[in-house]
């Protein structure tokens, strides 16, 4: 398990700007694209998605059915395009270039790959983005197929003060199991675990029954039916590898444009390869939100944070939590048609 730092000593010039981007913590927002369309031309949006996907997906877009993004092949291609279409729109029709206008980028979970594609990491393969994403979603369903519906993540959620006991008391449970693993560790206020449902039963359990905090420690189920960051998924991690490596032509050595703080350690990545490199290593390992964000605070001089997209209040939850010290002067979302507009509103002033 990877538990690391708590707090940072390092005094920075300050000033920075983070774009972050949003993973599938929670269910997304059905009505963004339809108040979306009914303001700005989306066709080459739409055109985009079905060729990359297919029709009946574009469909499910426009109107989902109940259990759309139940699946996270069509959840996790769906999260990324909206992330991006939102730069677009800001761009083409409000002169809001956020890209240019930030320092650093760094994506929760699947939103990393979208820090990637920012980045012209896939460049020479730009039609194929939103394809290569599904697959990932894909090959994650395929990995456990055998045994759908067995899986799940559960979020704890405690006061700061007790992250540490939390996380001792975590490390003893885990050893007793045979799936699960810490799969994101948010803020100093929330860990999330993934693995065989009784297992997180099992393990909550534990926690509950050894903690000095059993009325404030909460429990969440989240609405997946993937152990996201958990060692079960190595083999669709070597698939999507093989896959990058046989159709895609990456620059490793190219730089980014914008640097990523990555998921997989908290620290930045210069490269096109070092980027992706990380990126793939997160299938098995737990997201270090949590450090990422306090790098980017306290050793980086991040004082402004933009969470684009689907979710993007989740990252921004996270980040306020993390922002112990209260040094952030900004930490926006816009992941509604209400935030798009405040945000355009405002963003001059």
């Amino acid at each position: 398990m990877m538990f690391k730092r708590l707090f940072s000593t390092s005094t920075v010039v300050r000033g920075k700007k983070l774009l972050t981007f949003p993973g599938q913590g929670q269910p997304v927002e059905k009505t963004f694209v339809q108040e979306l369309s009914q303001k700005y031309d989306l066709e080459s949006y739409f055109k985009s998605l079905k060729k990359q996907i297919s029709s009946s997906f574009v469909q499910n877009v426009q109107s989902p059915s109940d259990d759309f993004y139940l699946s996270t092949s069509n959840t996790q291609p769906s999260i990324v395009s909206l992330s991006l279409l939102t730069l677009e729109i800001l761009k083409k029709h409000h002169g809001i270039d956020l890209i240019k206008d930030s320092d650093y980028t760094m994506g929760h979970s699947l939103g990393e790959y979208t820090s990637l594609c920012i980045n012209n990491v896939f460049q020479h393969n730009q039609d194929q983005i939103l394809w290569l994403v599904r697959q990932r979603g894909v090959l994650m369903e395929e990995a456990l197929a055998h045994s759908k519906n067995q899986y799940g993540m559960t979020a704890l959620v405690f006061p700061a003060m007790n992250y540490e006991d939390v996380e001792v008391l975590l490390t003893h449970a885990l050893k007793e199991t045979s799936s699960v693993a810490v799969a994101n560790i948010n803020s100093t206020q929330q860990i999330v675990i993934s693995g065989i449902k009784s297992e997180l039963e099992q393990v909550v359990n534990f926690v509950k029954e050894r903690s000095n905090i059993k009325r404030r420690l909460r429990v969440f189920p989240l609405s997946v039916t993937t152990p996201f960051h958990n060692p079960l998924l190595q083999s669709s991690k070597d698939k999507f590898r093989g896959i990058i490596n046989e159709k895609f032509n990456i620059d490793r050595e190219s730089r980014l444009q914008l640097p990523i703080i990555s998921n997989f350690d908290g620290q930045v990545s210069y490269t096109h390869g070092e980027a992706l490199d990380k990126f793939i290593d997160d299938f098995i390992n737990p997201v270090q939100f949590k450090d990422s964000i306090e790098n980017a605070i306290k050793d980086l001089g991040v004082n402004t944070v933009w969470n684009i997209g689907p979710n993007g209040h989740v990252n921004q939850g996270n980040i306020g939590k993390t922002d112990i010290e209260k040094k952030l002067e900004t930490n926006q979302s816009i992941s509604n048609i209400e935030d798009f507009e405040t945000f355009v509103e405002n963003y001059n002033k």
